[in-house]
């Protein structure tokens, strides 16, 4: 017989003792657990546990993160994080029973919509989810051979063809780094480095908002950023470049998670909607010349193409000479409300993953 609940405070190494035991290179601590899952700044989360005979056997964890519109709406959704089933009681029906309370538990709480992001496409519209869209990648190249390495590892094409083609992607997006640099100015601006960026995100959100209205994206408020990027235990290094015009006034942001090197990783560039697109370029690429002279080969970001706001930061990029690979995974979307949200229109960047990069 399997009951299902909540999970309470003393699971929580059970769970993480559990997590560990399927996923043994992942080493995710008790702090850590609780950073994703009770630390955050709209509440705790919601965590649904399945046992069988006292023992733990699956388990599905919902985190609350609060969305915006242009006109200051607050409207509070759930990130889909972990689903685990012991793999001795899969083809039970374990995990249909666990994403019924899931659905059950999350409309009592007012949560309008589950997402997340995820490879297992199939697996998540077999259990009620639509996949509106995918995210891409993109990277801008400072080291030939980190970039080659990294590219060709994930292949494991071992033909010449394949490798060649590799070789010259790399080399191409280098040359890109080296002579096709934006040029616009950025006199008018000052820029701070390395310093934690809270303050007037949200405003900055606000303002590329109101460019398009019909948008809605994650509240980035002061203690938002402060969990998400700053206090996040996957995120052991980062470097943050904020752009500030004479008011004194956010107008870019760029920020980096440096903890895996010799690649860095974007988790937010955001960039005022009164800059034009060479200035905006310019900033992402003096921000990028500094990652790569502190001997990082190559940066990764997410990319979206679903809506126009997350069209034109791809220009930015693109003009920032990062180039595109045709490879991502897929925005998952669970309404339970109906016509409150449309996945379409929720800009995203990076900021919306819990992950490691």
């Amino acid at each position: 017989m399997v009951s299902y609940r909540l999970a309470e405070e003393n699971d929580y190494p059970t769970i993480v003792e559990f997590y560990n035991k399927f996923h043994p290179t992942s080493k995710r601590d008790l702090n850590t657990f609780l950073w994703f899952y009770t630390q955050g700044v709209y509440g705790n989360c919601v965590f649904i546990v399945a046992f069988v005979n006292e023992q733990l056997v699956g388990f599905y964890g919902v985190i609350r993160i609060v969305v915006t519109t242009a006109s200051g709406e607050k409207v509070l959704t759930g990130k889909c994080e972990d689903a685990l089933i012991d793999p001795e009681f899969r083809g039970k029906n374990i995990l249909k029973g666990l994403i019924a309370k899931v659905f059950d538990e999350c409309t009592r709480q007012g949560i309008v919509a589950l997402w997340g992001f995820t490879a297992l496409r199939e697996a998540f519209i077999r259990i009620g989810y639509e996949v509106p869209y995918k995210n891409s990648q993109s990277i801008a190249v400072g080291s030939f051979f980190t970039a080659y390495k990294q590219l060709d590892k994930p292949s494991g094409n071992s033909k010449l063809k394949a490798k060649l083609k590799i070789a010259g992607f790399c080399a191409y997006a280098f040359l890109k780094q080296k002579i096709a640099m934006p040029k616009a100015s950025l006199q008018a601006f000052q820029m701070k480095d390395d310093k934690p960026v809270i303050q007037q995100v949200d405003q900055l959100i606000t303002a590329v908002l109101n460019e398009f209205p019909e948008l809605f994206a994650i509240q980035q408020s002061p203690d938002f950023q402060q969990w998400r990027i700053y206090d996040n235990p996957n995120l052991k290094d980062l470097y943050s470049v904020a752009y500030y015009n004479q008011h004194q006034e956010l107008v870019g942001l760029v920020v980096y998670n440096l903890s895996l090197p010799p690649v860095a990783y974007i988790t937010q560039a955001t960039f005022h909607p009164t800059l034009n697109q060479s200035t905006a370029a310019a900033m992402l690429a003096a921000a990028d010349k500094v990652v790569f002279a502190k001997g990082f080969g190559m940066i990764r970001n997410w990319q979206f193409t679903h809506n126009a706001l997350n069209k034109k930061e791809v220009q930015i990029f693109k003009q920032a000479n990062h180039l595109f690979l045709n490879k991502g995974i897929c925005m998952v979307w669970r309404e339970l409300q109906p016509g409150k949200l449309n996945p379409n229109n929720f800009y995203l960047s990076k900021i919306a993953a819990q992950g490691n990069t």
